[in-house]
């Protein structure tokens, strides 16, 4: 039987205004009520893989098993609410926004799925996402985006190259002799991501579209 939503949101927030208000008072170890914040942690199912007591998109997971924010993974991740009023209880258990490194482990998964128009607009929001984060990455997480799978056309490619061409009858003559990226969106929206996952733009502006052999193309790229 499902629990009552509302009054599960209502005890979140009892609680996260037991917090700290200030992150910097949020240590190593500090007090929530009668808990230190390791024993809420506890409480709660930190780091444990079976079901905590975060209950999110249907199901009962643990903190470590969930992220704050957008639900951008629709479903393949638990997502918390965000605002104000539960930031400090997620913030105790630890609870965070997605990490590059996740969005790639469902990257992963998805490319293990039947490819189609629900999955292309998951992969935009993901991708959307990742663009935002890209200042901030390690070089862990700049190394994995250089072997993410990229949808081309008929299959999920890791190898690179792998070629964005933004006019139709170059792509296809590029596919003949390489890899093109389908991209589930606008690529000016997410530059930063094609960059990082090595993705290689091709200038239509150099080929003359009339006459255009694959020996012309295949001597650039």
């Amino acid at each position: 039987e499902a629990p009552d939503v509302e009054l599960l949101r209502f005890r979140y927030a009892a609680l996260a205004r037991l917090c700290p208000e200030n992150s910097r008072e949020m240590g190593t170890q500090f007090n929530v009520g009668d808990l230190t914040n390791i024993q809420l942690r506890n409480r709660f199912g930190y780091g444990k893989r079976e079901a905590g007591l975060i209950y999110a998109d249907g199901t009962w997971v643990s903190p470590k098993s969930a992220y704050v924010g957008t639900p951008i993974f629709h479903g393949r991740r638990a997502c918390v609410p965000g605002g104000r009023e539960f930031a400090r209880l997620w913030k105790a258990i630890g609870i965070d926004s997605p990490t590059i490194s996740a969005c790639v482990d469902v990257l992963i998964e998805i490319a293990q799925e039947p490819h189609n128009n629900d999955i292309r607009t998951v992969l935009l929001e993901i991708y959307r996402y990742i663009n935002t984060q890209l200042r901030n990455a390690s070089p862990a997480e700049l190394s994995r985006l250089k072997k993410i799978p990229l949808w081309c056309g008929t299959e999920w490619q890791k190898k690179r190259p792998v070629y964005l061409v933004g006019d139709t009858q170059l792509a296809r003559q590029v596919e003949l002799i390489s890899r093109v990226w389908s991209p589930p969106g606008n690529p000016t929206e997410i530059s930063s991501f094609i960059e990082a996952t090595e993705i290689t733009p091709v200038d239509t502006n150099k080929y003359s579209i009339a006459g255009l052999d694959v020996a012309s193309v295949e001597s650039d790229i």
